[in-house]
């Protein structure tokens, strides 16, 4: 919330998108944006975009500690493939 506050008074950005990290499943990200677009709007009165979800995910933490990237450590990890399913979704964006 700091940040995009920071963005959109300071450098009048005002397009945003969410990814709502940690969560386990889709339905859990989409509620925390919700969230978080609520009061984006009262107190901003400003929108953001819904981009998608990485789920909370033990191989994440793994690759953390021996300092590589979960998406080439694990694979097929759950968090890898929510990178890649976000992959398209903002290089479109």
């Amino acid at each position: 919330y700091a940040v995009i506050k920071i963005l959109h008074t300071k450098y009048h950005r005002d397009r945003f998108g969410i990814i709502a990290n940690k969560v386990r499943n889709m339905k859990e990200g989409y509620q925390v944006y919700l969230g978080f677009q609520d009061a984006l709007a009262k107190f901003m009165n400003l929108s953001v975009e819904y981009l998608g979800y990485i789920p909370n995910d033990d191989y994440v933490s793994i690759a953390a500690r021996e300092n590589v990237p979960v998406y080439d450590r694990f694979p097929v990890a759950p968090a890898s493939q929510a990178f890649r399913d976000l992959q398209s979704g903002i290089f479109n964006w």
